[in-house]
């Protein structure tokens, strides 16, 4: 018996610790756009966004640049935010 409640009580505070670490980093959609834009001007023109939409924990940032060539990239919401 005291096995079980030990194990329960393990579960129970990994659950909890692992629940509380995922509320924190979260990001907003303007947070995403902004990764994208640092990422990417500079090194292939000026850079645009198309659309920015939330889909499973990411959101899908579709951007192009002057070129006219349309790309897509996925920011994760777990992503460590820059100081």
């Amino acid at each position: 018996m005291k096995r079980k409640l030990f194990i329960f009580s393990i579960l129970l505070l990994l659950l909890n610790s692992g629940c509380s670490v995922f509320a924190e980093r979260t990001i907003s959609k303007e947070q995403a756009k902004s990764i994208v834009l640092k990422r990417h001007s500079g090194s292939i023109g000026e850079v645009h966004i198309i659309s920015i939409t939330h889909e499973w924990n990411a959101y899908i940032v579709k951007w192009e640049n002057k070129k006219k060539t349309v790309s897509m990239e996925r920011i994760m919401l777990m992503i460590a935010l820059e100081p």
